[in-house]
């Protein structure tokens, strides 16, 4: 009787060692965080700069000179929002990670001479004064539509993507493809063009309400 108790305690205490030695993994958490980045600013306004995806991190976030631009977390995006031209550097910290982002704001250009949304034409000039411009999500949704860009001469395109509001990332589209607007307002269409004169980026949404 003895040793069966003996030998039964010797099953526990191996099974119990085996147990603690197995490691506890960590749900893995997304995060993208751009490190270098020039954006342009519009004349007389505020503008907000995505420079990054943090995920479910926990994350701090400061500016090196506030007068320049803040910066803050929101649902998991790093915002900075640029106040006048300068340079300035955005320090985040994940764990014990840091990451800085340097950022140089300058006086915006509109690159966009037109844009075509399946057979709506939207003429360059409404991004003369802003970044942003906002159409009706009733009338495009769930249509496959053609996104169809051509920008002023002296600007190449870098990067058209998309994404619905719940997303925390963006998915990729070429110039003339089509994608579904979809996933309830919010969706937004995100392009990137590049001054090749004078090597600077600007950045311009198209959101759908």
């Amino acid at each position: 009787m003895k040793k069966m108790m003996k030998r039964t305690i010797s099953i526990l205490l191996a099974v119990m060692i085996m147990v603690t030695a197995i490691p506890v993994m960590a749900a893995e958490t997304y995060y993208d965080i751009h490190t270098s980045e020039t954006n342009l600013l519009i004349p007389g306004t505020y503008e907000d700069y995505n420079i990054g995806s943090v995920g479910k991190a926990k994350a701090t976030v400061k500016s090196s000179n506030t007068k320049i631009a803040t910066v803050k977390v929101k649902k998991g995006v790093i915002w900075v929002h640029a106040k006048k031209p300068g340079k300035v550097t955005i320090t985040t910290k994940i764990r014990k990670k840091t990451y800085k982002t340097k950022l140089t704001i300058l006086k915006y250009e509109n690159p966009i001479s037109s844009v075509k949304i399946g057979k709506t034409t939207i003429k360059g000039n409404r991004f003369n004064k802003a970044t942003t411009i906002y159409l009706s999500y009733s009338k495009y949704q769930n249509k496959k539509q053609k996104i169809k860009l051509n920008l002023k001469k002296g600007w190449k395109l870098r990067t058209i993507s998309y994404s619905q509001r719940n997303w925390n990332k963006d998915k990729a589209l070429k110039n003339g493809g089509s994608v579904k607007i979809s996933g309830g307002k919010g969706f937004y269409l995100w392009v990137c063009a590049e001054n090749t004169k004078l090597k600077r980026t600007q950045y311009i949404n198209i959101e759908f309400k």
